[in-house]
């Protein structure tokens, strides 16, 4: 994904989960314990995409949280930032967004708004795992597309999935299920106009809403929220009747609060994540 420019809109959500922070236990005595940037590239499968991306963890003396980053960090100032109060800083300095978002989702360990309807653990190979996680996450959208026909309907002859983030083992699970339509967007110049499992990846930036007016059901990265573009896609969903599922690797911790803000169902991906082998633990989340 492309970074974004430092005047770039705010993100509400974001916003309204920084106003919180002084209600947390333990946030005036909160402090940096430790900042880790992990450069990785991934391919899950042969012939699947490759990620290249840069992981932040921050580490608390409440907890732990993590986000995918697209800006360049500077190693000096995560330096600077050991040992330092939570209460100094600026999280409404939009610079260094992606690391502030690990920051934020460190303090929120823990700090769910209710329990979660899942809490799974995952174990095995990351290729055995991402297959696990793709049938978690798809299995939510397929709940949902269950729901509207039992109630309000699809709104049209197939069910119509719109998955923003591209992410193609989603599709290979869906594909085996029902007869559906199913549509995709992403903002990284790789992807792009690219052609992945029979699906068109189209800018999301052009496409997002067209797509979510058809969509009976929408699976987000959480991702967005570090592109500060969540609440606008959660705000258009709305207005076009569009059930939303979330992902999230970014903010796993904070993740767990969208469900108050429209979204359906959250998955949260704790890290370390499924990419690497071992156990990994994955909680659902839903709207009440």
């Amino acid at each position: 994904m492309p970074t974004n420019s430092n005047k770039a809109h705010n993100e509400p959500i974001y916003d309204t989960l920084v106003d919180q922070l002084s209600e947390i236990d333990g946030y005036s005595r909160a402090r940096i314990n430790g900042l880790w940037n992990i450069k990785l590239k991934y391919q899950p499968a042969p012939g699947e995409r490759l990620f290249e991306y840069e992981v932040i963890v921050c580490q608390t003396n409440i907890g732990q949280g993590a986000s995918y980053a697209f800006e360049d960090i500077d190693s000096q100032r995560m330096s600077e930032l050991i040992g330092k109060s939570i209460s100094e800083i600026d999280f409404m300095d939009y610079n260094d967004y992606s690391l502030k978002v690990a920051i934020l989702d460190s303090i929120y360990a823990g700090h769910f708004p209710w329990a979660p309807n899942l809490d799974l653990s995952i174990a095995g190979r990351s290729s055995v795992k991402a297959s696990t996680r793709a049938e978690i996450v798809t299995a939510e959208a397929i709940r949902l597309i269950n729901r509207r026909c039992l109630h309000k309907g699809i709104k049209g002859d197939v069910p119509v999935i719109l998955n923003i983030g591209f992410v193609s083992r989603f599709r290979t699970v869906l594909k085996e299920m029902f007869p559906h339509e199913f549509y995709a967007t992403d903002l990284h110049p790789d992807l792009v106009g690219r052609t992945l499992d029979g699906i068109r990846i189209d800018d999301g930036l052009s496409h997002n809403e067209e797509y979510l007016k058809k969509a009976d059901v929408a699976i987000i990265t959480g991702m967005t929220i570090t592109t500060r573009t969540l609440s606008g896609l959660i705000e258009t969903a709305k207005r076009y009747g569009t059930d939303v599922v979330v992902f999230s690797e970014t903010g796993y911790n904070i993740s767990a609060h969208y469900v108050r803000y429209g979204v359906e169902s959250v998955i949260c991906e704790e890290f370390p994540y499924y990419i690497f082998d071992g156990s990994s633990n994955i909680r659902v989340f839903r709207k009440k």
